[in-house]
């Protein structure tokens, strides 16, 4: 929206999802193009929080239990969301591998500091709100509790500063995905139970030869 000048996140503080410098960085990188004149992200209290998206994902719950156990292809899950709400249909997006693309240029400008500028250590599990400022857009600001003070932290690289804008990021997969041998070989010791019409997909799987596991680490 074009009027919008202050976004404000909530979300939970899940480290791999929600608390890490990748995302930090895209915040910093929106401000910094300016998207936004501020971004407040708030992280709701562990074990005492609801959003929202938590009832919309026990809806997609309920019609994977009740109505379709068995889901064999991507298609599955996307008539099961389609299907889980009838008083406010969900919308499904279908991304697809050139949609996705590789933020490291823009992490690669940033220094990870450890500390904020007045010395305390930047410890991300115990931070309740990070915030971003176009007028600064070499620091980020943190604070512990609701009430308690903003401290900056200086992500300022040595060095010459190379910025990358959203618009020029290059897709982050330049050929078909691959999972890892195992998992391809557990995939194919199921297809005697899979109906047939479902094994074009799974038959378009491939291995990159390696039983490492498929996790990104941010």
């Amino acid at each position: 929206k074009k009027d919008v000048d202050h976004l404000v996140i909530f979300t939970d503080n899940c480290p791999g999802q929600n608390k890490n410098w990748l995302l930090m960085a895209f915040w910093l990188q929106l401000v910094e193009e300016k998207w936004f004149k501020i971004i407040t992200h708030h992280f709701l209290v562990t074990g005492h929080t609801h959003l929202p998206s938590d009832r919309d994902f026990a809806l997609i719950e309920k019609r994977h239990r009740k109505y379709a156990p068995e889901v064999y292809s991507p298609e599955g899950w996307h008539k099961i969301i389609k299907d889980a709400n009838n008083k406010n249909p969900f919308k499904v997006t279908v991304m697809q591998q050139e949609d996705f693309f590789s933020f490291e240029p823009v992490l690669a400008n940033i220094q990870k500091s450890a500390h904020t500028t007045n010395k305390e250590n930047v410890d991300f599990s115990g931070v309740y709100t990070f915030r971003f400022k176009t007028e600064n857009t070499k620091s980020f600001f943190i604070k512990h509790t609701v009430n308690g003070e903003y401290n900056e932290v200086n992500i300022t690289k040595k060095g010459r500063p190379v910025n990358t804008p959203l618009c020029d990021l290059k897709n982050k997969y330049m050929e078909p995905i691959q999972i890892s041998a195992k998992k391809l070989q557990n995939v194919q010791s199921l297809f005697p139970y899979i109906p047939p019409i479902h094994l074009p997909f799974l038959n378009g799987l491939t291995s990159r030869g390696s039983d490492e596991e498929d996790v990104e680490v941010l």
